[in-house]
């Protein structure tokens, strides 16, 4: 999903019910740099949460 400069991708595995969230940003994909985002690991009611936020999944 593309939010302007913020690129935010939710990767999933329904089966384990663990999620990875992960922001970057437009410029830093640009340039080739690591902006500094890491993976948020999502489980249980998180999990549940962004699953069913992200209509993109």
């Amino acid at each position: 999903m593309n939010l302007g400069e913020l690129y935010v991708a939710l990767y999933a595995c329904a089966e384990d019910r663990v999620a990875f969230f992960v922001m970057t940003t437009r410029t830093g994909k640009r340039m080739g740099i690591d902006t500094g985002w890491r993976p948020v690991e999502l489980r249980g009611e998180r999990y549940d949460y962004a699953v069913s936020r992200f209509s993109f999944y």
